[in-house]
């Protein structure tokens, strides 16, 4: 039996789907896997409150049958970064790629379910 090398590699993005309890059920959770930082996308509509001390990004989605999405990417937790020292890096470098690849996810998703319905 010969062995093979297998190449261990995870992507910078990934989105959290499931869990035993059923939280995250219809949520909009990713992470990004190199810093380890939880990012969730929220309809802005249904933020009522911005608390002074959470990391946040707004930001709106044109999706594939023209409607425009207002949303919103609020930080849950960044294990590598201090969100008050490293808060412009975290939200240049992490959060705004995480809005970019959130959309890049959701117009692949809104192209699957145009499909469907043909």
């Amino acid at each position: 039996m010969s062995k093979q090398l297998i190449q261990l590699t995870l992507p910078e993005f990934a989105f959290l789907s499931d869990d035993l309890n059923g939280e995250l059920r219809g949520r909009n959770v990713i992470i990004h896997i190199r810093t380890m930082t939880i990012i969730e996308i929220i309809e802005r509509e249904n933020v009522l409150l911005y608390e002074p001390n959470v990391l946040y990004h707004k930001f709106e989605y044109k999706n594939i049958f023209g409607e425009t999405e207002k949303l919103v990417a609020m930080l849950h937790v960044c294990t590598t970064f201090d969100k008050i020292l490293d808060k412009e890096f975290i939200k240049q470098d992490i959060i705004k790629p995480a809005c970019e690849y959130y959309m890049k996810f959701a117009t692949m998703a809104d192209a699957e379910m145009l499909e469907d319905e043909i």
